[in-house]
């Protein structure tokens, strides 16, 4: 028996090791854009969701600077990766980032503004921008299906035709 569950707890570290690997970019600059992008999503929902207007609006006055560097390596990523349609993918991308992070709420329900909001209060007493990044990478803040430097795979829809069925 301890065979076994020992073989099962492998088994599942492997597969978590595996999808973390999955949802890290290439190369570490990128990742810290997308990380830095994360943050700024996940204290969007706390902002939204908790009313917590006046923190969000502290956090981006204290980090301007650097939020605003960041987004111009978003901006750089998707014009590098998709082109003539990176304006299209990137706020595609955002989008699905910040309803993936929403869905949280439901799951947490009234615990949700409780369990999170000492994000802000973290983030505030980082002492520049440069932690930011690290901060965020810190607090895996990808949703375990939100994989960064990829945008998220939507199934193609699938066709469906009718054809009549023969009666005998």
């Amino acid at each position: 028996m301890k065979r076994i569950f020992s073989g099962a707890v492998a088994v599942l570290l492997a597969l978590s090791q595996q999808a973390q690997a999955q949802s890290r970019c290439p190369a570490q600059a990128d990742q810290a854009v997308f990380d830095v992008q994360a943050l700024k999503g996940k204290l969007t929902v706390l902002a939204i969701t908790c009313r917590s207007d006046e923190r969000y609006n502290a956090f981006v006055e204290k980090y301007r600077p650097t939020l605003v560097a960041n987004e111009r390596q978003f901006t750089a990523y998707f014009k590098g990766q998709k082109g003539g349609r990176s304006q299209t993918e990137q706020d595609s991308y955002v989008t699905s980032l910040v309803n993936a992070m929403s869905s949280f709420t439901t799951t947490e329900g009234t615990d949700f503004c409780g369990r999170n909001a000492n994000l802000f209060d973290e983030v505030m007493v980082l002492r520049s921008g440069t932690e930011l990044a690290p901060y965020a990478a810190g607090k895996n803040l990808f949703p375990a299906s939100f994989g960064a430097c990829l945008a998220p795979e939507v199934a193609a829809p699938t066709r469906r035709t009718s054809t009549p069925t023969k009666r005998k």
